[in-house]
């Protein structure tokens, strides 16, 4: 296939799939929140009393202002919107910022120079925390100041607003101190039974048949009660894909139709990232569980799959007795291996200890 028409097959997937997610995540009028928690938070004591879950009010989004510049206006009107938002993970009373990109339509224009509001569930109810223009690539990233806002170590739903035209976003903010335990779990090849690691061009041959619903993953038996157990022992779990960020809103609900425990979810903010390669998703991943822990989070138990998963949390500093990998690249750098699915490893993480939280 040309360069051309990949460009042109790209296009015209991002805009098939632009009403699945536009249905499922950005609908400001359903309660999005709820739907992603995929359960319950734990409320055991694990989590501490201090925990609070703002989550799963429903929303309605202020009315549109009307955009900026003619040029917004003119493509939305024939385009739909395909935005997409990062999880944010943050320690209390610091100083943080919520991104988000801002897309539209079969050729994924940018919106350029446009508010965007961001909006917060504080558990009292909806309240705005600000706005921002967007750049030239259609992102924002929004100033927040946890300790100013009044926001205290719990899970909250965000919504990010594009005042033109009242269009909506879903992400959560998690505020959890220096210490906090956590478990990270790879998706394609690990919790799922195939991987773009083996697929040369990933973007054309793996992730956008995702994105056009061509192809849904089927999840490997056992992953879903994994995730769950670790939750229900008080560990935070972090899902950390490879995927480009356009399949943002498809992760979530794939993850929360299946079951899996809630969790932050991060996906690269770039298809460069997105290559199966040691510099590509290697380097994406390493780079942000080094964030993780540069932040005092303490990273327990890491699962993958593929040999950039082993690079990228040695490389983070997981120690290979606590990584387990899954098929064929298991056991490799003293990693623990697992076979067939995650059926007969529940029993040895059954036994692990339950997270002393600092909360």
């Amino acid at each position: 296939m040309s360069s051309r028409n990949r460009r042109n097959t790209l296009a015209a997937l991002l805009f098939a799939a632009s009403f699945a997610s536009l249905t499922s995540w950005s609908n400001g009028n359903d309660s999005v929140g709820g739907r992603h928690q995929v359960g319950a938070e734990p409320n055991d004591h694990s989590l501490g009393s201090a925990f609070v879950t703002c989550t799963g009010r429903s929303y309605s989004p202020p009315p549109a202002q009307g955009f900026q510049h003619t040029r917004s206006a003119l493509v939305v009107t024939v385009s739909h919107p395909q935005h997409s938002a990062q999880d944010v993970i943050a320690l209390p009373a610091s100083s943080t910022v919520v991104p988000g990109k801002f897309a539209y339509g079969r050729f994924s224009k940018d919106l350029e120079d446009e508010n965007i509001e961001l909006f917060i569930d504080d558990c009292a109810g909806w309240r705005s925390l600000g706005t921002a223009r967007t750049d030239g690539d259609g992102r924002t990233s929004i100033p927040l100041d946890l300790a100013s806002e009044q926001l205290g170590v719990g899970l909250y739903e965000l919504r990010q607003v594009v005042r033109g035209d009242a269009s909506v976003v879903t992400s959560w903010l998690r505020v959890v101190p220096a210490g906090t335990h956590l478990v990270v779990f790879d998706i394609d090849g690990t919790l799922t039974t195939s991987d773009a690691e083996i697929v040369q061009d990933a973007i054309d041959e793996f992730f956008l048949p995702i994105y056009n619903h061509q192809y849904v993953p089927e999840a490997f038996a056992s992953g879903v009660e994994l995730t769950q157990l670790y939750a229900d022992k008080g560990y935070v779990n972090i899902y950390l894909t490879g995927r480009p960020y356009w399949l943002t809103g498809i992760t979530r609900g794939w993850l929360e139709q299946l079951g899996y425990a809630v969790g932050n979810v991060h996906l690269t903010d770039s298809n460069a990232e997105a290559l199966p390669s040691e510099a590509g998703v290697g380097t994406f991943k390493a780079e942000y569980l080094k964030t993780l822990t540069g932040l005092g989070y303490v990273i327990d138990y890491a699962y993958g799959n593929a040999a950039t998963d082993v690079y990228a949390y040695a490389v983070a500093g997981i120690p290979a007795s606590k990584t387990w990998l899954i098929g064929s690249v298991g056991g490799q750098g003293g990693t623990n291996a697992v076979v067939d699915d995650w059926t007969a490893h529940l029993v040895e993480a059954a036994a692990h200890p339950d997270a002393n939280q600092p909360f």
